[in-house]
């Protein structure tokens, strides 16, 4: 990370971008714009992330294509973390249809990197910081009309005053945010009470409702104070209460508690508003807040306080109305009615029920399911062919318990029968049993159904089980099907995200540096031209090492690159690898040594073997300091030769190893020297190593170096004409 400042500055740029080329022609155009600002940049969105907690941005400049998060999922996080600055997407691919997704994401708007000016990229951030403002503005007035419609309506379908509280409580909550609501009453201007009832337990925010419960018993209970809340209570309107609620109580023996109270809250603003319930009662909320309220929330406070004045007294007129003599009677006459009617439908019931009864033994005996009827005590009535099956025993006439069976299966079917007694619903449960034939384990889908007497008590349960185990494997199989091709989608996805983020960064700077370095070369100094070549060079350099690699790895995996095994000679294959590398490790004054003693014929494939060793001292040379040492070893360990090209570089992380070697993982790190990596060359080596039926790993200490090791087999041969997987 890093800032670039001009000495006066007025705008607050991050810049997140990955590409050294792209940020330096970014800060480049900036500078000639003449606008003051600061830059601050990052290369990794997690860094991004650190930042906007800690400092306030104007515009944030954002590549979707970052080491750690790739494509429309950046913007999401930036999102998701409720950063307030406007979004301005950079990207090197011109396409409409990711500008339009980028923006339905939030995204304020969507620069291309190969048309970027010093005037394009002033104005969009002007225009995105303005479009920012408006939406703000935009959001909150809809979330006050919204807030006030909502209000409305609830208060208007309330049922008690303790519902009305609720609703005012939660409303002025949601307009407010980060906000501390109490509901008080009144009574006989005297006693002040906490209305702590359940009902009224969301008027307090989650982390202060233990601390507002735990005082309302011995603070909120006051004689001859209330009169000092009743100036702010009576007139309708949102009151400042100077000082604080422990300014209100000074002179209580309490004031020490208030004032822990609202410390521990973070209280730095209080406010009252008041609704009358009658003359002796009067009700209202206080509000603890740790900034003011604004004039618009306080326009919109005020309005719903009046609704809920105005409701209460209705509701109060409602609750003072008695039913009529005529009108008890009639109600009474219709409940008697409606008690006959249901008595003697389930007389009629019953009766059709006992007379089913041989039908139903006759039914269950010839059944596919389990069928159990039980009396309340769980003793055994009926047991059918199927059940006794399961169970392994005919339990008529006893529990589970007396059976023989666990306390724990005893206590599982007394908890769901009860449940069932207590409700009198039918129960469904999915449960599991050991079968006593060969102790393999079943699924039983169970329904409890309650059976009732004439009188509507529950005599008897019924337990109806089928088995389903076939099924539950079934539905298993499939979603582990599911999720693998889930994550065979993924894996792949993300695997062409990373190269097509490796292959458009290094031709972005290319094309970027060259376009600058050909327009202006007459306007540059030797540095500047020397600054611009090597940016154009270092890009061309990183597109041919990734299409060579993805070339090789393009091949194999369509099957166009063939598998030819023949002998060959270790030590031959690796002195024609040192021959190739011994000119970058003379720039960089590495000591390239064989410390072969022996040399050996195997049968393996020759190029692909050249590939493996050509990758590991590649990458052994990149990540090794000036004059450091690099060397391959040859042994034999039992079937199988093993190879090393062993480094005393900068080594690698524990935390990391585990990421080499995967295709769904970018791991790539800059070189000692600068020098940068495609990610493909470790598939590569597994891939030609996998073929030969070889293994492949590193050991490391980070600062000490690494030793990449690989096995070719050279008991086993591989079949002449076999072709790489895909």
């Amino acid at each position: 990370m890093d800032s670039f400042r001009n000495d006066e500055t007025s705008l607050n740029i991050l810049l997140i971008e990955d590409n050294p080329g792209d940020v330096f022609i970014i800060k480049d155009l900036i500078s000639s714009s003449g606008t003051r600002y600061t830059v601050t940049h990052t290369s990794r969105l997690a860094d991004a992330l650190i930042l906007t907690r800690k400092h306030e941005f104007d515009v944030i400049l954002l590549d979707l294509g970052l080491p750690d998060s790739v494509g429309l999922d950046t913007l999401k996080k930036i999102q998701a973390s409720e950063v307030t600055a406007p979004v301005v997407i950079m990207t090197g691919l011109d396409d409409e249809a990711v500008a339009l997704a980028s923006v339905r994401e939030g995204a304020q708007d969507y620069l291309v990197k190969n048309n970027l000016t010093s005037d394009s990229i002033l104005r969009t951030i002007k225009y995105s910081i303005e479009r920012k403002k408006i939406q703000e503005i935009q959001k909150k007035h809809a979330r006050q009309f919204s807030i006030l419609s909502s209000a409305t309506a609830k208060i208007n379908e309330s049922d008690d005053i303790a519902s009305i509280y609720t609703t005012i409580c939660g409303n002025i909550k949601s307009l407010l945010n980060n906000v501390t609501v109490v509901a008080l009453e009144i009574i006989n201007n005297k006693d002040i009470l906490f209305n702590s009832s359940e009902s009224l337990e969301p008027c307090v925010g989650e982390k202060q409702k233990f601390q507002v419960l735990d005082f309302h018993k011995s603070i909120f209970q006051f004689d001859g104070h209330s009169k000092r809340l009743l100036d702010f209570f009576q007139d309708g309107k949102l009151h400042e209460i100077e000082g604080g609620i422990s300014n209100l109580f000074h002179d209580t023996n309490h004031k020490e508690i208030f004032i822990d109270f609202e410390k521990r809250l973070d209280i730095k603003y209080t406010y009252a508003i008041g609704f009358s319930r009658s003359d002796n009662v009067y009700g209202g909320v206080i509000v603890f807040r740790t900034s003011s309220v604004k004039n618009d929330d306080q326009k919109i406070i005020e309005t719903i306080g009046n609704q809920v004045s105005l409701i209460i007294r209705r509701r109060l007129v409602e609750q003072d109305l008695k039913i009529s003599e005529k009108q008890y009677r009639k109600l009474n006459e219709e409940l008697e009615h409606k008690v006959q009617e249901r008595t003697k439908d389930l007389g009629e019931m019953n009766n059709l029920l006992r007379k089913r009864e041989e039908e139903f033994r006759t039914l269950a005996e010839n059944s596919p399911d389990s069928i159990v009827r039980l009396d309340t005590d769980l003793k055994h009535l009926y047991v059918n062919p199927v059940a006794r099956k399961i169970w392994g025993t005919n339990i008529v006439g006893k529990s589970w318990k007396e059976s023989g069976f666990s306390e724990d299966f005893h206590t599982f079917w007394a908890t769901q029968i009860k449940k069932v007694i207590d409700t009198g619903e039918i129960e469904t449960i999915e449960h599991n049993y050991l079968s006593p034939e060969d102790d393999s384990l079943h699924y039983l889908l169970s329904q409890i159904v309650p059976e009732s007497d004439s009188n509507n008590i529950i005599r008897s349960l019924l337990i109806v089980s089928r088995d389903i185990t076939e099924k539950k494997k079934a539905e298993e199989q499939l979603k582990k099907n599911a999720t693998d091709l889930k994550e065979l989608n993924a894996t792949k996805d993300k695997f062409f995200g990373i190269i097509a983020h490796d292959l458009r960064n290094p031709f972005s700077s290319l094309l970027g540096a060259s376009e600058i370095l050909s327009t202006n070369v007459r306007q540059y100094d030797i540095d500047s031209i020397e600054t611009f070549s090597r940016l154009s060079y270092d890009a061309a350099k990183s597109c041919y090492a990734l299409l060579e690699n993805l070339l090789e790895w393009s091949r194999a995996q369509t099957g166009n690159l063939k598998f030819n095994p023949q002998e060959v000679s270790i030590s031959e294959i690796i002195e024609e690898n040192l021959s190739v590398m011994r000119t970058m490790a003379y720039n960089k004054k590495i000591n390239l040594t064989s410390k072969i003693t022996e040399d050996y014929l195997i049968i393996a494939d020759r190029d692909m073997i050249k590939a493996v060793l050509r990758n590991l001292l590649n990458n052994a040379l990149k990540f090794t300091c000036i004059n450091g040492e690099v060397s391959v070893t040859a042994i034999k360990e039992k079937d199988n030769i093993l190879i090393s090209v062993k480094d005393n570089g900068i080594g690698i992380p524990k935390n990391d190893m585990d990421k080499l070697f995967r295709i769904d993982i970018k791991y790539t790190k800059v070189g000692t020297n600068e020098e940068r990596g495609t990610g493909l060359g470790l598939l590569l080596c597994k891939e030609f190593v996998d073929q030969h039926k070889g293994k492949i790993w590193v050991e490391s200490n980070e600062g000490q170096g690494c030793e990449f090791k690989f096995t070719i087999p050279f008991s086993k041969l591989p079949k002449k004409n076999e072709n790489l997987k895909s």
